[in-house]
């Protein structure tokens, strides 16, 4: 029997994937980023630019969709990151430190 938070992420986030309103939020947000990469670089965004990403943001979020798979990815994310310092005190090392990936 999987985890109740887990269940609740994998059903958001297969709501994500196949929600329109969610979809066409994200592609306006990433179209008008892309517009604005090279001024970005340059830190020449004008505040009305700036606006605009906020606000494409912001309709992105509040996408029901979105907003739910947003507060399904946090409990479980407080989920793994306690039963981490379970394992931590458990065994006596830092879990999450240990489990890092790199390359030695």
């Amino acid at each position: 029997m999987a985890e109740p938070h887990y269940q609740a992420y994998v059903a958001a986030s297969s709501r994500l994937e196949t929600d329109s309103k969610a979809r066409s939020a994200l592609v306006a947000l990433q179209r008008r980023q892309q517009a604005l990469q090279a001024v970005s670089r340059l830190s020449a965004v004008s505040p009305e630019e700036q606006a605009e990403l906020e606000a494409l943001r912001e309709a992105f979020v509040s996408v029901p969709a979105v907003a739910a798979f947003v507060a399904a990815e946090s409990k479980l994310k407080a989920l793994c990151q306690a039963a981490g310092s379970q394992l931590s005190q458990s065994l006596g090392i830092d879990f999450a430190g240990a489990c890092s990936t790199g390359c030695c």
